[in-house]
C-alpha cells in the first residue's frame, strides 16, 4: 500500500530552514521537515504536527502553501509545502535531528541533501 508523506520548507527572508537527519545507513542529509500522514488526518494537520514534533514551533496554518506532489517511489507520495508564518523558536525536538540551520535559497547545501534535489527544490521554493 502507497504511503502518503509531507515536506515542508520553511522560508523567511530569502532563507529556508533546513534540518540535518541522521538517516542511519545514508548518513547525515539536510531536509525539509517531514512526516508521514496518519490515518484520517488532514494534510495541513499533518505539516502543522510534524513541524511541532521535529522544531517545537507552531506553524500557522494559514501561511502553509501547497506546492504539489512528488512521487518518491511506488511506495511513497510526498506532498510539498512551504510555511512563512509560526511562533516560538526553532530547536532540534527529536534525536534524529542533529543540527537546523538557515540558507540562502540560491546556496542550498545540495552535496549533502538528497540526490537530485538540485533538480526540483530551487523551482518549489519560488
Amino acid at each position: 500500500m502507497k504511503r502518503k508523506g509531507v515536506l515542508c520548507f520553511i522560508i523567511r527572508d530569502g532563507k529556508v530552514l533546513l534540518a540535518q537527519f541522521d538517516y542511519g545507513d545514508q548518513g547525515l542529509i539536510w531536509n525539509g521537515l517531514s512526516g508521514f500522514v496518519e490515518q484520517d488526518e488532514e494534510l495541513v494537520d499533518t505539516v502543522v504536527r510534524e513541524t511541532k514534533e521535529e522544531i517545537g514551533i507552531d506553524l500557522d496554518p494559514s501561511s502553509l502553501t501547497h506546492k504539489g506532489t512528488r512521487v518518491v517511489s511506488d511506495e511513497l507520495d510526498l506532498e510539498l509545502f512551504t510555511a512563512t508564518k509560526w511562533t516560538g523558536t526553532p530547536g532540534a525536538k527529536e534525536e534524529s535531528i542533529k543540527d537546523i540551520r538557515w540558507y540562502e535559497i540560491d546556496k542550498l547545501p545540495f552535496h549533502a541533501m538528497f540526490p537530485g534535489n538540485e533538480e526540483w527544490i530551487p523551482a518549489l521554493l519560488k
